[in-house]
C-alpha cells in the first residue's frame, strides 16, 4: 500500500507545537566521545539521546534519522591531539498527522532538524614499562641518549606514537651512578622515568634498571719530584705522597680507585713503596748520580687492571716518572790541613815553582761520596812571584766539575835582589769537590813564603852555562812533575865516573848517588822513595875527568814531585 503524503511542514513544531529535544542533556546539543584503545573517531548512534512528542494529540511521532550514519570513521587530524575534533551531526524527527485517514490519502507529515555536536577525546594514557639496558663495558648509562632507547616494548600509547612518546619523556633520577659513588652494583635502580601523550595524558612511571659488566682498564698519569735529596746518612726515602696521580676510569672515581707505587729501576733498588716510604741505600761510590723510575699501577673496585706488585712490568693501567736522587752536601776537609806555613827558596831570578801542600795523609767526611778532589790555588807546578796571577789547579783526586767559584791570586813580581829573608807571602786556598760537584771552599789555608836560601846554594845550581864547561852536556828529566819516580836524561858526557846530588829548596843535601857513566847519553832512574820528600827539588849531576876523582864538568836541574 501507497501512503500518500499530503503535506510535509519543515516547521511542524511552529505550526503544530512538536518539540525535538534532547533526552540527557537538555540544556545543550553537545555529545563527547571517548576513542577506544584504537585511536578510532566513530560516529555513533546518539538518536536515542534524543525524544519527540507532539503537543496536540492528533500528531504522532514517527521515525529518527541522522546524516552522519551510525559506524561512520572520521579521519585523524593529522599528528595534533584528536581531543576537541568537532563533528556536527544533524538528527530529524519525523511526526504524522493522526487525523487524517489513509483512504483519502489526506495524510500530513512534518519533520523537525536538530544539529548535535560530537566533540571526541582522548582519555587514555600512555603505558610505560620497565626498561632494562645492559652494558658490557660499564659505560655510564648516563652518556646514553635516553629518549633514542625507548622502543613501543617500553612505551607505548592508543594514539600517540613512539617518536612523539620519545620526545615527551621525562626523566627522574633518584641518583644515577657517578664516578663520584665508587663501585655499584651488578644492577641497579637509576631512577624513574614518564611520558605523555599528545593530549597531555600522562603515564605511570617506569623504573630504569643498569646491569653492568666493567672490562675497562683504568688509566693512569703521574707527576712526580724531579729530584729527592739525599739526607747525612747517604739514603733517600721515598713515599707514595711525593707523587701526584690522577686516575681516570670509564665508572669509578679516582677516590676509589686502588694504586699501588714501585720502584722498578734500578733494579738494585726495586721494590714496592709502602704507605710510610721506602728507604733507598747506596749505590757505587757515587749514589747521587743514580735515577730512579717509579711505576705507579691502578686498579679500578672490578678488578680491573693488574697492579703487578711482584715484577716490574708495565701496563696500560700503569705510568712511570723519573726521580733524579740528589746530594746537596758539600764535603768536609780535616781541620788540621789549614794552618801551616811554607818557606819555598826562589831562584836567581826570585821565582819559585809552586808545591803540592796538600798532605799526604788526610781524610774528608761527605755524607754520601767515596771520591773527592781538590783543587790548590796556586796550582801545583805554577811559577810564583811571575808577574801572572796564579789559578787553580787539580791537586788531589779526579778533574769533578763543580759550582763553586775558582779563585785566582793576582801574583806581582817583586825583585829579591836586595831582600833578605822572606820578601812575599801568598795565601794557598783549596777546593774540595765531591764526585756529585758539591764543593766547599777553604780559603786562605796556608801560606808561602817566599825568600832566598838560608844555606847559600852555590852558584852553578842556578847557573848552569857558567858550570858546563865545553857546552854539551846537557841534563833533563821526564816527567816533570812526578809522583813516583821520574827519569833523568844526561847527554854529552864522557865515560868515567860521577855521581848525581839532590837539593831541596833551602839548598840542603838530601840524597847523593854514584853513578858509572859508560856511554855518551845516559838515562837515570830516580823515585820518590829514594828522595822522601816532595814539593822543589834541585839536581846536580857531575862528571869526573878520569877515575882520579877530579871534577871536570856538571850541570843542575829542577823537578817537582806532587802527591
Amino acid at each position: 500500500m501507497i501512503i500518500h503524503q499530503k503535506a510535509i511542514s519543515a516547521g511542524c513544531e511552529t505550526s503544530t507545537g512538536n518539540v525535538l529535544q534532547l533526552n540527557v542533556l537538555s540544556s545543550t546539543a553537545t555529545v563527547n566521545i571517548a576513542v577506544g584503545a584504537d585511536c578510532r573517531m566513530i560516529i555513533p548512534n546518539i538518536s536515542f539521546m534524543w525524544r519527540a512528542y507532539p503537543t496536540k494529540l492528533f500528531w504522532r511521532f514517527e521515525s529518527f534519522s541522522q546524516d552522519l550514519a551510525p559506524g561512520t570513521i572520521i579521519s585523524p587530524p593529522g599528528s595534533a591531539c584528536i581531543t576537541g575534533t568537532r563533528v556536527t551531526i544533524r538528527i530529524t524527527a519525523h511526526f504524522r498527522d493522526t487525523r487524517g485517514t489513509r483512504n483519502t490519502g489526506d495524510d500530513r507529515f512534518c519533520t523537525i532538524t536538530k544539529p548535535t555536536i560530537v566533540v571526541f577525546e582522548d582519555r587514555t594514557p600512555p603505558i610505560a614499562n620497565n626498561f632494562t639496558i645492559s652494558s658490557s663495558d660499564g659505560e655510564l648509562p648516563y652518556a646514553f641518549d635516553w629518549k633514542m632507547q625507548f622502543t613501543s616494548a617500553h612505551i607505548s600509547d592508543n594514539c600517540s606514537s613512539l617518536v612523539q612518546l620519545r620526545n615527551n619523556l621525562a626523566f627522574n633520577f633518584e641518583g644515577p651512578p657517578s664516578h663520584e659513588d665508587g663501585c655499584v652494583e651488578d644492577t641497579i635502580t637509576l631512577g624513574w622515568y614518564f611520558t605523555s601523550d599528545m593530549c597531555g595524558n600522562r603515564s605511570r612511571r617506569g623504573r630504569i634498571l643498569f646491569t653492568v659488566t666493567d672490562t675497562v682498564k683504568p688509566r693512569i698519569s703521574v707527576v712526580g719530584p724531579s729530584e729527592i735529596p739525599i739526607g747525612t746518612l747517604c739514603r733517600a726515602i721515598i713515599t707514595p705522597e711525593m707523587i701526584t696521580s690522577t686516575a681516570i676510569d670509564n665508572l669509578v672515581d679516582d677516590r676509589f680507585i686502588i694504586k699501588k707505587f714501585r720502584v722498578i729501576a734500578p733494579v738494585e733498588l726495586a721494590g714496592n713503596i709502602p704507605p710510610e716510604g721506602l728507604l733507598l741505600p747506596r749505590i757505587g761510590n757515587c749514589p747521587a748520580n743514580t735515577t730512579i723510575t717509579v711505576r705507579v699501577c691502578a686498579q679500578d673496585c672490578y678488578g680491573n687492571g693488574n697492579l703487578h706488585m711482584s715484577d716490574n712490568l708495565m701496563d696500560v693501567n700503569c705510568d712511570t716518572v723519573l726521580i733524579a736522587l740528589v746530594d746537596k752536601s758539600p764535603p768536609v776537609l780535616s781541620p788540621t790541613v789549614c794552618g801551616e806555613e811554607i818557606t819555598l827558596s826562589v831562584d836567581a831570578g826570585c821565582k819559585a815553582i809552586m808545591l803540592n801542600t796538600v798532605p799526604t795523609t788526610f781524610f774528608f767526611s761527605d755524607n754520601c761520596s767515596r771520591d773527592a778532589s781538590i783543587y790548590q790555588s796556586p796550582a801545583p807546578g805554577s811559577v810564583l812571584n811571575d808577574g801572572i796571577a796564579d789559578t787553580m789547579g787539580l791537586a788531589f783526586g779526579s778533574p769533578w766539575a763543580f759550582a763553586c767559584p775558582r779563585i785566582s791570586v793576582p801574583d806581582d813580581a817583586i825583585n829579591c835582589i836586595n831582600a833578605t829573608g822572606t820578601f812575599k807571602s801568598i795565601d794557598v786556598s783549596y777546593i774540595v769537590v765531591d764526585c756529585d760537584g758539591n764543593c766547599t771552599v777553604y780559603e786562605k789555608c796556608k801560606k808561602i813564603n817566599l825568600s832566598k836560601p838560608s844555606t847559600v846554594i852555590s852558584a852553578e845550581l842556578e847557573n848552569r852555562s857558567s858550570t858546563n864547561i865545553d857546552g854539551r852536556l846537557k841534563a833533563s828529566n821526564y816527567p816533570n812533575p812526578f809522583k813516583e819516580l821520574t827519569q833523568i836524561k844526561i847527554e854529552g858526557i864522557k865515560e868515567g865516573p860521577g855521581q848525581i846530588s839532590f837539593y831541596n829548596f833551602q839548598g840542603q843535601l838530601m840524597h847523593r848517588k854514584a853513578v858509572l857513566f859508560n856511554s855518551n847519553n845516559q838515562t837515570i832512574t830516580v823515585t820518590r822513595h829514594e828522595l822522601n820528600t816532595r814539593g822543589l827539588v834541585y839536581y846536580k849531576v857531575e862528571v869526573y875527568n878520569s877515575f882520579s876523582g877530579n871534577k871536570s864538568n856538571f850541570i843542575t836541574g829542577k823537578m817537582l814531585i806532587t802527591d
